[in-house]
């Protein structure tokens, strides 16, 4: 038994210590890694020449799929927090060949500042808009139905406070581009954000307004 444990012994020390078996086998891992790389290569290469495919496919057949299809329609964007230039941009383009026009852009600042927007609405159902954050559901369902009519008193009184900016008319329009911010605030601000979107929706959506939302 000791003869064999030595001989073991010895067949380990000499499998362990020949280079030329450890030089081998690096190659052989280098080797495989060498050709994972040229495999994951050429399926990255097969996939953007598919996706280029595709694209120029989507822009040939947008402007039949969608062309007129939108003669007439005022449309009008409503971001809800920061929104890039280029965003809007990529709506606009997005309308030019279905003859859809865009005629409003409203940015609502966020977080909303409740304090600001209750003095603001100063004799109106909504003074106490501060104390009282059952009504901001509500409120958001008024501003939603304000801006798709075209302005309306509540939206007139409180826009300042609202809207971080605004260009074109301040509503009226038939259609509606929502954009969100991917952004979350801390839980109370959240909470009220979140009524205010969901009541700004159900406005929006008022006479069975065509709302969408987008993202890049």
């Amino acid at each position: 038994r000791g003869h064999r444990l030595r001989s073991a012994l010895s067949l380990l020390g000499v499998a362990i210590g020949d280079r030329g078996l450890v030089s081998s086998a690096e190659r052989d891992v280098r080797a495989s890694l060498r050709g994972d790389v040229r495999k994951a290569q050429a399926e990255s290469e097969n996939l953007r020449a598919q996706l280029d495919e595709q694209n120029k496919f989507l822009q040939e057949a947008y402007p039949l799929m969608v062309g007129s299809r939108l003669i007439g329609e005022r449309v009008g964007v409503v971001t809800l927090g920061d929104v890039s230039d280029q965003e809007i941009g990529n709506v606009r383009d997005a309308l030019e060949a279905t003859g859809g026009r865009l005629t409003s852009v409203v940015s609502i600042r966020t977080p909303l500042d409740l304090p600001a927007i209750s003095t603001a609405a100063a004799g109106t159902a909504f003074q106490n808009l501060q104390v009282e954050p059952k009504l901001v559901k509500r409120f958001g369902e008024r501003v939603g139905v304000g801006y798709v009519s075209g302005g309306g008193r509540l939206l007139d009184k409180v826009h300042r406070e609202l809207l971080a900016s605004s260009s074109g008319a301040l509503g009226g329009v038939d259609s509606v581009v929502v954009i969100r911010e991917p952004r979350t605030f801390q839980k109370p601000e959240q909470s009220v954000l979140n009524d205010f979107e969901d009541g700004l929706m159900t406005g929006l959506s008022n006479n069975n307004g065509t709302v969408v939302g987008v993202e890049t």
